[in-house]
């Protein structure tokens, strides 16, 4: 019988392929047949929980007083690293890198780099995504060259499966083929920051998303530290605060099985404290 992971919440028993990360994916197979054979044969990760879990601040609140939510870890954001707008077709320069991390680093040895712009997609041509893998690998080797001490990694990687597992068939070997893009780059990567940022969906389907997502993480064995927010992300791009419930219920989760998590905030994001006391003994102690 082929191993799965089973993750029970309530009533509700979810059954998740471990490695999801097959590279043996045929147009003829049932995906989930794929998968279990690849688990099968490299079953790379554990599902124990980690002995030390590591709680990063990675919020960009402009105010200075809020409270302790974490170790500090450094956003380097993608208009630092390459100008503002669309950065589509803009490589990497060695020198603005290398600057990047000098400057702004500073005490914090641990750095995520936020690109927006080189989200590789499954329509994305073989040139298009092997020269955005490039350019991730690029700022990983001038980064590591600027401080040999720091500890990089970039944010939401690997993507979300949300989408694929909600969607039949081909969804799900695009969402392979992406991953097979994203590869060297989280083998190069010194820890992996999946976005956890909670959608508008049921409970089951986002723990669901969440569990298969860390499994993905976890199978590249590199520490994985999800980035998850108070916040509640819409689909029509805007937010509004999690409920109590469902920030507890994530914190355990991610204590459970993560290595970490990081806790995360946009820029220009007002700190509003009404959330914190609520769920600081889950989350925080």
């Amino acid at each position: 019988m082929v191993k799965k992971i089973i993750f029970v919440m309530g009533c509700f028993v979810l059954a998740v392929p471990f490695w999801f990360a097959v590279t043996r994916f045929t147009s003829d197979t049932n995906p989930f047949d794929d998968i279990n054979q690849e688990f099968a044969e490299q079953p790379a990760a554990t599902i124990t929980s980690p002995a030390y879990f590591a709680i990063l601040d990675g919020t960009q609140f402009t105010e200075s007083t809020y409270p302790w939510i974490g170790y500090p870890v450094k956003i380097i954001t993608e208009d630092q690293l390459l100008g503002p707008g669309d950065n589509l077709n803009t490589a990497p320069r060695e020198f603005k890198i290398k600057y990047a991390v000098q400057t702004l680093s500073k005490r914090h040895k641990r750095v995520i780099f936020q690109i927006d712009s080189w989200v590789i997609s499954a329509g994305d041509s073989e040139k298009d995504a092997r020269k955005h893998v490039k350019w991730y690998l690029d700022i990983l080797k001038w980064a590591r060259e600027a401080d040999p001490e720091g500890n990089y990694g970039f944010y939401n990687l690997p993507y979300s499966p949300a989408y694929a597992l909600q969607k039949d068939k081909k969804r799900m070997h695009e969402y392979q083929r992406i991953l097979q893009r994203l590869a060297p780059i989280m083998l190069a990567s010194d820890s992996l920051y999946p976005a956890f940022l909670a959608k508008n969906q049921d409970t089951d389907h986002r723990y669901f998303s969440m569990m298969t997502q860390l499994y993905i993480s976890k199978s590249f064995a590199k520490p994985v530290f999800p980035v998850v927010s108070h916040q509640y992300s819409m689909h029509d791009g805007s937010s509004t605060l999690q409920s109590v419930a469902a920030i507890q219920q994530q914190c355990a989760f991610l204590k459970k099985y993560a290595d970490g998590m990081v806790w995360w905030s946009d820029k220009g994001e007002q700190w509003k404290e009404g959330w914190y006391h609520a769920v600081k003994p889950h989350c925080f102690d």
